[in-house]
């Protein structure tokens, strides 16, 4: 009985050590590319009424990359969500991941032009290193009115 007890003792005790040392990285890394989708809310308004601006598409731009994002449908009125597709470096260990980055792109500059008929075009420019932080929360754009259209 007490043999079983100490080689049970044991065996649990060297688990418990192999993950500490897995989680500490002891046994060395390995570094992947994965391709991950960012989304970002954008609530568009009126520049004049602060009223909800519905029907606006959007259309992202980059270097010699004139289709650098998608829209997606569905949402609130007045919300416009875009999904941008990036390349991640996950480095990890056996068990864990121990660190993620961004891939550097050739443009670190993304813009995002929005498309109204009865609005101005204003375009949105974020560095591609931030959109992990700038997706957190829905963003607000402001849409100015056509110059046409006031006369």
């Amino acid at each position: 009985m007490k043999k079983t007890a100490v080689v049970a003792g044991a065996v649990i005790g060297a688990a418990i050590l192999l993950v500490v040392a897995d989680y500490f990285a002891y046994f060395g890394t390995t570094r992947t590319e994965q391709l991950d989708l960012i989304t970002m809310n954008f609530i568009t308004v009126d520049e004049e009424t602060g009223a909800p601006v519905t029907g606006v598409h959007a259309r992202c731009f980059q270097s010699n990359n004139n289709n650098a994002c998608s829209e997606r449908s569905g949402g609130d009125p007045g919300t416009v969500s875009v999904s941008i597709p990036v390349m991640k470096i996950v480095t990890k260990s056996f068990i864990f991941v121990q660190n993620t980055t961004l891939r550097e792109t050739a443009d670190s500059k993304l813009k995002i032009m929005f498309v109204h008929a009865d609005y101005a075009n204003p375009v949105e420019t974020f560095l591609v290193s931030e959109l992990p932080e700038q997706s957190t929360r829905p963003l607000t754009v402001t849409m100015p009115k056509l110059l046409a259209n006031k006369y």
